[in-house]
């Protein structure tokens, strides 16, 4: 307890510094950039290294294809205007087809007899999917307020990181003094359903409480009501993202996807319930954004 604790704190102090380091520094954020690159390319590494061989893909490939699309979510919303988020979106996405067209020409130039080079470029693409395009609705949360705009991004961004966590965090001190129903037994034998009523409840209180002090004089989301709304599909969603890890890390034989992170384990353990709620909180932001254009 004290390990996880102390990791926490740390990861947490480590957070906070960038983005107020970064919030002076807007629209490049060179610092977020650093963090997200650090946190998803290991990920893609501790994914990789999760398939046995003869399978397991390139490592060194899969990290590059996350890296690549993380720094074309920077480039074209860093440098773009307010109304650039759909253009990055098809940006991104043409990107992420360049990367598979790519691995399909080095495997058909380093093609030396049959093995598994189709098993590798599938996983390369997933991976890719999985760790690239997901955590691209979560950084382009920080852009929500346009280039010239820095304060709705981040309530956005702190908003939806705050939910999730609060999430984790309720299911696992409810889950742990007070669990007793199996949730998921076969993909997550810790979770209770008593762990994830708690998780649940947790999120909901941190998105009513937290939406009315984030922005002084506009709240990220419109009334308590929308927020407790958010808080619970937000909160669904990172439970859902646990539990994707956990089905690929038992399917894998692994209880957990490195031992990077005393307490925790990996980092793809760290960030699993945000690579779900991530899109879920941008369609919100975004919908939120689009209903009060209508009214106005």
């Amino acid at each position: 307890m004290r390990t996880r604790l102390a990791t926490s704190a740390l990861l947490l102090a480590a957070f906070v510094g960038t983005l107020i380091i970064d919030h002076q520094f807007y629209p490049y954020c060179p610092f977020l950039l650093v963090l997200a690159l650090g946190v998803f390319c290991t990920s893609a590494w501790e994914l990789a290294s999760l398939i046995p061989e003869p399978f397991r893909p390139s490592r060194i490939g899969m990290s590059a294809t996350v890296a690549i699309l993380l720094c074309t979510v920077w480039a074209t919303r860093a440098f773009g205007s307010k109304d650039g988020a759909a253009a990055s979106w098809q940006i991104l996405l043409g990107v992420y087809l360049a990367v598979l067209v790519g691995h399909f020409l080095l495997c058909m130039a380093f093609y030396k007899g049959p093995g598994h080079h189709v098993v590798h470029l599938a996983l390369l693409g997933w991976g890719g999917a999985y760790l690239g395009l997901l955590p691209a609705s979560l950084a382009h949360l920080r852009w929500l307020g346009g280039t010239e705009h820095s304060q709705p991004g981040l309530s956005a961004l702190i908003l939806t990181l705050a939910v999730t966590k609060a999430g984790d965090v309720g299911a696992y001190f409810v889950g742990k003094y007070s669990g007793r129903n199996q949730m998921a037994p076969l993909l997550s034998p810790r979770k209770t359903w008593e762990g994830f009523a708690g998780g649940l409840a947790l999120a909901v209180i941190v998105a009513v409480v937290l939406n009315e002090f984030l922005t002084p004089g506009r709240t990220p989301l419109p009334g308590p009501w929308v927020a407790a709304m958010f808080g619970v599909t937000v909160g669904l969603a990172g439970v859902l993202g646990d539990l994707v890890e956990s089905l690929i890390k038992r399917d894998q034989g692994s209880k957990d996807a490195s031992t990077l992170l005393p307490g925790f384990g990996g980092i793809l353990d760290l960030v699993d319930a945000l690579l779900l709620a991530g899109p879920v909180a941008y369609i919100w932001f975004v919908s939120v954004e689009m209903f009060a254009a209508r009214t106005t």
